[in-house]
């Protein structure tokens, strides 16, 4: 498992990141104190 901290500022990050998080084929998360959220859906953002 590989884990870093990113921050996205503006919705055009946030559906840049969407985008390259829906090109593999793995699980990608989001997570903060309580909240674990699918990157690769938008709504979920």
């Amino acid at each position: 498992m590989y884990k870093t901290s990113i921050f996205l500022s503006s919705i055009e990050s946030v559906k840049k990141f969407v985008t390259l998080s829906s090109k593999y084929d793995f699980p990608v998360n989001l997570v903060t104190d309580k909240y674990m959220i699918d990157a690769k859906s938008i709504m979920g953002i």
